[in-house]
């Protein structure tokens, strides 16, 4: 999924008021998460590192929740350091002061009630809601990084916790993401680059700045 798709439908998802799965659209392209671990994430999940500079971060798979990952791992640390959307920490906390009870789930949805917005919003911006799926995000979390070259291919294997070299092969084929992109209809592309550009404003109205 292109970077532009995905701001277009966060914008209609906060136009209806769907904020949290506005928030964990993003939480999941940033971060290449698949949406079961975010979905088993906590508001204390999210940790600011001030002190040792403006860096915000989520704690995967904690112990404390006896949660693991895909690949058996406790604990990992995802920084929220994207370049894309380098204001997503600062976003999130506010998110939860604003939106979530202290202690709670980070997204208090059902995984049922999430595909249900995210169809719906493939639906709004005139996709087929079968255009794609929400674990298509870590896909394109990663393959953006690359696209934009804003990470290395180590790197966003790092990130994405991947363990075998030959899974990165998909995030080199770059033009497959411009033509998946340069398919949709001229109305529908220009409406996503519009989202690009004001998205972190639309973010900021939703959630009251």
């Amino acid at each position: 999924m292109p970077w532009p798709v995905i701001a277009r439908m966060v914008q209609d998802m906060l136009k209806n008021n769907l904020v949290v799965p506005a928030m964990m659209v993003l939480t999941m392209f940033v971060t290449y998460c698949r949406p079961i671990e975010v979905m088993k994430l906590h508001t204390t999940d999210l940790v600011s590192t001030k002190q040792l500079g403006n860096m915000w971060s989520l704690n995967l798979n904690t112990s404390e929740e006896m949660e693991t990952s895909k690949m058996g791992k406790q604990d990992e640390t995802m920084l929220l350091d994207s370049q894309e959307l380098p204001w997503l920490g600062h976003q999130l906390q506010l998110y939860l002061r604003k939106k979530v009870r202290s202690g709670a789930k980070m997204f208090p949805i059902e995984y049922f009630t999430f595909l249900k917005s995210w169809k719906s919003t493939l639906r709004n911006i005139g996709l087929p809601e079968d255009w794609a799926v929400p674990y298509q995000l870590r896909h394109s979390g990663a393959l953006w990084d690359r696209f934009k070259k804003f990470r290395t291919q180590l790197e966003v294997k790092m990130r994405g916790r991947w363990a075998a070299d030959s899974s990165m092969a998909r995030y080199e084929k770059h033009a497959m993401l411009s033509h998946r992109f340069e398919q949709l209809p001229v109305g529908l592309r220009n409406e996503c680059l519009w989202a690009v550009k004001n998205i972190k404003n639309l973010v900021q109205k939703s959630l009251g700045r």
